[in-house]
């Protein structure tokens, strides 16, 4: 599979072909209305004011510098052959500042909506597009929210990179900002164009070995809680895409992170069982609100199903990567879908001690440590860390990417048609060493640093995906949930039935007053 590295005949024209995963996603794009399509976005404070006029020169330095040290964002996107969804990746040295002038016109995009920071992540998500659409892999989107803050946005469909992969990205884009307003930057027009090709990096499966467990069987076990079918809405998909992000208090974050690590048990076992008893007590809501035969079907399935799945786990596996490709790559590492995705499944028992169901719908909670901490997460701990030794390996990762390859020329549609949760922990970034000097209880303190990111937001666009997708952060301090689903799929209630058993569970938690 020599096509699958960045080639050249002349110097200056790259091109590789997709493969599996990117393919893959690329190809349910092409059939969507932008499904996966990736935004982060920071709430920056200027110490000094500037208008856009006075900023515009430094952004487009940090952008120029960016691509010289990512050129993977410069990537365009084209069909091989629209029939069978096979795609190509090119990269074009830019020759001369005109180019890098077009690209930069093209690619930093100045919005004039006023908007609140939070508001900002559906508008942006908004912003997308398909292979062949003649856009580059990454766009950054700027504006001034209503509350005089800059909102500084990355936003990059799924076939370019995931969300391990463009978090370093965006910390490099204000180490370059940072370097531009203190002057310690050299100047763009010493750039060495042409030297960046080295980073350009092959697929997935070239980059990471072949070797490791995969599961002796694929089958999903037996006896599992059987869910309400779903029927789709028909929506405006312009706007289908929604979203609630849950932002803990530092007092909350703390005291969520001591019991955690009192229980022995990582953060993320902890966040996946209150997603899975969320999950669960919105199906219970629904049908007790419906009553008749789905009530009735679904309160004998609570009572007699052995487990209840959560059905896609999210797991990176770049630790995996051969050590030279991740020398080369430095410092922002490879783009691309580096991560595997598993389902896991949760014992019934735990979950009936914490959900405590009556016939007619009424639903009592117990988030104590015996019934949540001893028993689903626990439970849930265990899950993961066998599921993450067998499905998410080097060997898995492979298996997924030419189960996907195989798969790709077929794709003439695009829905996830499946309910339940998706999660997906980006971990710490202070542990990850992100956004290190721009933290505001860093940034304040640095007489250096030129601006803070005050708060800082991901997200993917879920247009029409049945499954509630949710990544979860903790930045400076605070855990951050943002919750993302499809309007085309989710009722206001569901949707507030979900969102709310999220939120009682952390204040049931961190209060300290659950019964035991």
């Amino acid at each position: 599979m020599a096509d699958v590295y960045f080639t050249s005949t002349d110097g200056v024209t790259y091109t590789r072909r997709l493969y599996g995963r990117e393919r893959m996603s690329a190809a349910a794009t092409r059939h969507s209305d932008g499904l996966g399509q990736i935004v982060t976005m920071g709430e920056v404070e200027l110490k000094s004011y500037l208008t856009q006029e006075k900023l515009a020169p430094y952004v487009k330095a940090a952008w120029t510098s960016l691509r010289f040290t990512v050129p993977w964002m410069a990537v365009l996107t084209t069909d091989i052959d629209p029939t069978d969804n096979s795609f190509l990746f090119t990269y074009k040295v830019p020759l001369d500042q005109d180019e890098i002038d077009a690209w930069t016109d093209k690619t930093i995009v100045w919005r004039t909506e006023e908007l609140s920071f939070s508001e900002w992540e559906e508008v942006v998500k908004r912003t997308h597009w398909k292979p062949g659409d003649n856009r580059y892999g990454f766009e950054v989107h700027i504006s001034l929210t209503t509350d005089g803050y800059w909102m500084m946005g990355l936003t990059a469909p799924h076939w370019v990179t995931d969300g391990r992969g463009i978090l370093p990205v965006f910390d490099q884009f204000f180490k370059c900002l940072q370097a531009q307003f203190d002057g310690s930057a050299p100047p763009v027009n010493s750039i060495r164009w042409g030297e960046e090709v080295i980073r350009l990096p092959p697929t997935g499966v070239r980059i990471v070995p072949d070797v490791g467990p995969i599961p002796v069987s694929m089958d999903p076990p037996p006896a599992q809680f059987t869910r309400l079918s779903r029927k789709a809405n028909e929506v405006d998909p312009n706007v289908e895409s929604i979203n609630r992000c849950i932002v803990l208090t530092k007092e909350q974050t703390e005291a969520f992170n001591l019991a955690c690590k009192r229980h022995r048990c990582s953060i993320t076992a902890a966040i996946n069982s209150i997603f899975l008893l969320a999950d669960l007590e919105t199906e219970l809501r629904c049908a007790a609100d419906s009553k008749g035969d789905d009530w009735d079907q679904l309160l004998d399935s609570f009572h007699q199903a052995d487990l209840f799945s959560l059905p896609f786990n999210v797991s990176d596996v770049r630790h995996f990567i051969y050590p030279l490709f991740t020398k080369i790559s430095q410092p922002c590492g490879v783009g691309g879908l580096i991560n595997c995705g598993f389902a896991t499944y949760h014992d019934m028992n735990n979950i009936r001690n914490c959900l405590h169901v009556g016939k007619d719908g009424d639903i009592v909670k117990n988030y104590g440590p015996q019934s949540f901490w001893d028993g689903v997460v626990m439970d849930t701990r265990n899950v993961l860390r066998e599921a993450v030794k067998t499905k998410a390996t080097a060997k898995m990762y492979h298996h997924l990417s030419a189960t996907a390859e195989a798969a790709a020329a077929s794709v003439r549609g695009c829905q996830v048609p499946w309910p339940g949760v998706m999660a997906s922990s980006l971990g710490s970034l202070d542990k990850l060493s992100l956004f290190t000097r721009f933290r505001p209880s860093v940034s304040k303190s640095d007489p250096g640093t030129a601006f803070s990111v005050r708060q800082w937001r991901f997200g993917i666009r879920t247009a029409w995906l049945c499954a509630i997708a949710i990544n979860t952060w903790e930045y400076d301090g605070v855990l951050s949930l943002n919750l993302q689903g499809s309007s085309r799929w989710q009722t206001q209630q569901s949707w507030d039935y979900f969102s709310n058993a999220v939120t009682d569970a952390f204040e049931r938690i961190t209060s300290a007053t659950s019964p035991l």
